[in-house]
C-alpha cells in the first residue's frame, strides 16, 4: 500500500467520551494495537464526572497518536459535529467509547477502501450483552451482508445501508463526510441523516466481513433509554432532516424517487419499532404521528416494500387506534393464513398446519 502523500493519517478514529470509565480502557486499547499505525485518535470528554477524564489524558500521555479534548456536556449530536472538524484523516471512523474494535479494523477497512475506490467501508458487527454473552447474530448488518456482491453500488443494495443506520461500523472517506447531514442537538436518532447521505452519495460502498466491530449493548446507553420519555419521536424528525437532504443533492429526479421509496419503507419498518419502545403514555400519539406521516406515501407502488411492511403499512392507515392495532396484532398471532406458490399454511395459537397444492383442508 502506498505512502499517504500529503501526510495526513489514514484514518481519524472518531469517540465521543461521556461516563464510559468503566469500558474506556478496552475501547482506546483496541485502538492503540491496530495493525493501522498511521492513524490518529480524536477523543472529546463531554463532560465527564467520573474518571474517563483522567483515564484519557493517561493513554495520551503513552500515545502521542491520541488528541484529547474537553468541553462543559453539549450533548451528543454537538460534540460529533466538533470531532469531525478536529479531525485530519484521509478517512473517519467512529467509535462509541463503551465499544471496541478487532486490532486489524481499520486495515482491513482502509485497504477495502483504497483497493475498490469506495468512499465507505462497511465491517461486520457482534453485540455484546454482558460479560459472558457475545451475541453472534449481527442484527446490526444482517441485511446489508446477505447482498450478493461485496461492492454496493447499485439502489437495490444501497437500501440495505439505509436500514442498517449504525454509523460506528463503518470508515467514510473525508471528503464525502463534508457534504453530509451534520448532527443535530439532542436527537437520539442523530446518526440516522448521516448513514442516509453516505448511502446515497457515496460513489460506492465496500463490505468487509472479516474484521469486527463489538457494539456493547447497555441499558443505560442514549438508544437504550429513548423509552423512557418521548425521545422516540425523534425519528420522524431524523426522516424529515433526511428527506429534505435528498432534496438538495444533485441526484435525477428518477433517482430521488428511487431513494423516496427506499426510506418510505424504511420508515413504515423503523416507525413501527420505535412505536413498539416507546413508554406507555405516549403510545397512543407516537401511533397517530406514524398515521399522518404514512398518509402521503404512495405505498403501492413501492418496489422496495416486502409483504411484511406492505401488510403493517395499510394496518397502520386503517386503524383508528394504538388499541385496535394492538388488537389485530395479536389475532394475527394467534390466527394466520399464508400463501405459498404450493401451499397454504394455516396457524392457530403457534400450531402450523400445511396443505398442498390441490389438497383440501
Amino acid at each position: 500500500m502506498e505512502n499517504n502523500i500529503d501526510n495526513r493519517p489514514k484514518v481519524s478514529i472518531l469517540i465521543p467520551v461521556y461516563n464510559v470509565e468503566r469500558y474506556l480502557s478496552k475501547c482506546l486499547d483496541s485502538l492503540i494495537n491496530q495493525t493501522l499505525k498511521d492513524i490518529e485518535i480524536i477523543c472529546i470528554n463531554d463532560g465527564s464526572t467520573d474518571n474517563s477524564k483522567k483515564i484519557l489524558e493517561e493513554y495520551a500521555q503513552k500515545d502521542k497518536r491520541i488528541r484529547v479534548f474537553h468541553q462543559e456536556n453539549q450533548g451528543q449530536g454537538a460534540t460529533r459535529n466538533k470531532l469531525i472538524e478536529l479531525a485530519n484523516g484521509e478517512f473517519i471512523g467512529w467509535v462509541d467509547s463503551d465499544d471496541w474494535v478487532s486490532y486489524d479494523y481499520y486495515e482491513k477497512l482502509y485497504n477495502a477502501c483504497i483497493e475498490n475506490n469506495a468512499d465507505v467501508s462497511i465491517a461486520n458487527t457482534l453485540v455484546y450483552h454482558s460479560d459472558t454473552n457475545l451475541n453472534a447474530s449481527d442484527w446490526v448488518n444482517s441485511n446489508i451482508f446477505s447482498v450478493s456482491n461485496s461492492v454496493i453500488d447499485t439502489w437495490d443494495n444501497r437500501a440495505h445501508v439505509v436500514y442498517s443506520c449504525a454509523i460506528w461500523n463503518k470508515i467514510y472517506k473525508t471528503e464525502l463526510v463534508k457534504k453530509l447531514p451534520k448532527f443535530h442537538h439532542g436527537l437520539a436518532m442523530d446518526d440516522v441523516p448521516f448513514n442516509f447521505g453516505a448511502a446515497i452519495l457515496a460513489n460506492r460502498l465496500i463490505l468487509v466481513p472479516d474484521t469486527t466491530y463489538y457494539y456493547r449493548h447497555i441499558n443505560s446507553s442514549v438508544m437504550n433509554t429513548i423509552n423512557k420519555n418521548k425521545r422516540t419521536f425523534g425519528i420522524f424528525t431524523a426522516s424529515q432532516i433526511c428527506r429534505d437532504f435528498l432534496m438538495t443533492t444533485d441526484l435525477s429526479q428518477e433517482e430521488k424517487d428511487i431513494v423516496i421509496q427506499i426510506m418510505d419503507n424504511f420508515d413504515v419498518i423503523n416507525m413501527q419499532g420505535y412505536l413498539a419502545i416507546s413508554a406507555p403514555e405516549y403510545k397512543e400519539e407516537f401511533f397517530q404521528a406514524m398515521k399522518k406521516f404514512f398518509a402521503n406515501f404512495k405505498f403501492a407502488n413501492n418496489k422496495f416494500a416486502t409483504q411484511n411492511s406492505f401488510s403493517l403499512y395499510y394496518k397502520i392507515l386503517n386503524t383508528k387506534t394504538y388499541k385496535q392495532f394492538c388488537k389485530k396484532n395479536l389475532f394475527e398471532k394467534l390466527f394466520y393464513k399464508k400463501i405459498h406458490k404450493d401451499r397454504t399454511i394455516l396457524g392457530f395459537c403457534g400450531i402450523k398446519i400445511k396443505f398442498k397444492k390441490g389438497q383440501s383442508c
